[in-house]
């Protein structure tokens, strides 16, 4: 049986821009005070984050394993992570067991390759 990868991380939302939208005009007269503050966000990973997520894709990838991505800053994914109990990212989740932030790439390897003997795959 092939198990469930799930991988568990929380992007950051970082100010990319701020604006003011034009004012409104009727015809007669413009209307600055409908002019409104316009704010861009870009949903950013941290570093950490993103090298575990790389190296899992690569894991996952070369063993033909499946893999899914949750996002902990949606909805969605932070009830998915709260009724497991994962409480810190990058967490990994094979079936019922969970890596929590992984030290080192080596390590994690490891850890997997550990995992996937007990679950015979």
């Amino acid at each position: 049986m092939t198990p469930k990868i799930e991988i568990y991380i929380k992007t950051e939302k970082k100010l990319a821009g701020q604006y003011f939208s034009p004012p409104v005009s009727d015809g007669v007269m413009i209307h600055t005070c409908l002019s409104k503050k316009m704010l861009e966000y870009e949903k950013t990973l941290p570093q950490a984050e993103k090298q575990i997520l790389e190296f899992m894709n690569n894991y996952c990838e070369r063993k033909e394993l499946p893999i899914e991505i949750i996002d902990l800053s949606t909805l969605k994914g932070n009830l998915k992570a709260k009724m497991k109990g994962i409480t810190k990212t990058p967490t990994i989740a094979i079936d019922q067991e969970q890596i929590e932030a992984p030290a080192n790439l080596d390590t994690l390897e490891q850890e997997l390759e550990a995992h996937l003997k007990q679950s015979g795959a």
